[in-house]
């Protein structure tokens, strides 16, 4: 078991986007100002993933951040999430 202990608080799917983003931008405070919300909201939301899931997901600094394991396998998976959401939005927007 990790460092975390495992919450068993059902997984946030917006929070597993959140992540991706912080993960694609490179920091909290790109992700944030893409996604046009305050870098703590969005780090106190990856936070609560990492407890959710029960593994650290980005290993943090002062002066960069990078995925763990754990982090680099679950990205993927966000990425699909992702692409499946847009899919089912499209499927939406051509029967309007």
């Amino acid at each position: 078991m990790s460092p975390l202990a495992h919450d068993s608080v059902s997984l946030d799917p917006e929070d597993l986007l959140r992540f991706l983003a912080v993960a694609d931008a490179g920091s909290f405070q790109a992700a944030a100002d893409r996604l046009l919300v305050d870098r703590s909201v969005l780090s106190r939301r990856v936070a609560a993933l990492e407890k959710a899931l029960g593994v650290r997901l980005l290993r943090r600094s002062t002066r960069s951040l990078s995925l763990t394991e754990a982090g680099s396998a679950i990205a993927v998976r966000a990425r699909k999430l992702q692409s499946l959401l847009d899919e089912v939005q499209q499927i939406a927007d051509d029967t309007q």
